[in-house]
């Protein structure tokens, strides 16, 4: 019996460890920053949005924030750099109607 109890609670601590390390894992994307260093990703109206994003380059992160439905689409103000990777933790939707162009690789 106590050894059945024993395994129980293995379990579900190594169950409750392995979800808590897929929540840490960022959607990971990377865009290209046009020649101003700025642009928009606009978020659809019809979804649900509230996440941490960092935006990084050469594995330095540029800037970091909370993003919610309240804020609207996603702008990148004078950033200095050719291409960046945005990492998104939490639930995402999707992206809506972004520059197609912009974007360079869905890495995860």
């Amino acid at each position: 019996m106590k050894k059945s109890i024993l395994l129980t609670l293995f379990n579900l601590l190594f169950l409750t460890s392995i979800h808590s390390q897929e929540e840490l894992r960022p959607f990971i994307t990377t865009w290209d920053v046009p020649s101003e260093g700025s642009f928009m990703i606009p978020l659809s109206s019809n979804q649900s949005y509230d996440f941490e994003f960092h935006v990084i380059q050469e594995a330095d992160t540029l800037f970091a924030a909370v993003h919610t439905n309240a804020d609207g689409n996603i702008d990148f103000l004078s950033i200095n750099a050719v291409t960046v990777e945005l990492h998104i933790y939490a639930e995402f939707p999707h992206f809506a109607n972004y520059s197609k162009d912009l974007l360079l690789d869905v890495n995860q």
